[in-house]
């Protein structure tokens, strides 16, 4: 799940709505971060939503708990999957909202 946020009147945080000057709209959006298909509807979605794009961040990552000879390549392919190419994917889908 990816969460995605612009400023307006009211935000919900940890459940509840509240009510600030400056407070953040947060949605949710499923996203297969290893699929181009995936992130670029991501990134169109959000900004038909928010108009404009100022930053990214991505802090999406996998991590594997075990000994090299123990990992079937299959993990380490998931791996480089979602830790680089998912990184990847989401810069070359957010640069042109960003120019």
């Amino acid at each position: 799940m990816c969460r995605i946020s612009r400023t307006t009147n009211h935000t919900l945080c940890y459940g509840k709505e509240q009510n600030f000057d400056k407070s953040i709209e947060i949605i949710g959006i499923k996203c297969n971060v290893s699929s181009s298909i995936s992130v670029t509807s991501l990134i169109n979605s959000t900004f038909k939503w928010f108009e404009k794009l100022y930053v990214l961040v991505d802090n999406t990552e996998v991590l594997l708990y075990k000994e090299i000879v123990d990992t079937p390549i299959e993990e380490c392919i998931k791996v480089i999957q979602i830790n680089l190419i998912g990184t990847f994917l989401f810069c070359k889908a957010v640069l042109p909202y960003m120019e």
